[in-house]
């Protein structure tokens, strides 16, 4: 991971960054309880990851556009 300098010297929002670390943490822990869960709270738990995985692929383009700039 680049730290926040790292990513303020590409021209990322600290924000957005935050956002990336935030929802790679929750996705994470989404993993271990979709794992010990019953169904019904796995399915609730995999939507939330996916809406997760949408946010996170969004910032990436987004920073992946930031450094073509560069």
């Amino acid at each position: 991971h680049l730290g926040n300098s790292e990513a303020t010297k590409t021209g990322l929002a600290s924000s957005q960054w935050f956002n990336l670390i935030y929802a790679s943490r929750i996705m994470k822990r989404c993993h271990k309880s979709a794992n010990s869960a019953k169904d019904d709270r796995r399915k609730l738990v995999m939507a939330e990851m996916k809406s997760l995985r949408r946010i996170l692929e969004v910032t990436r383009i987004e920073w992946l556009r930031h450094q073509m700039k560069m």
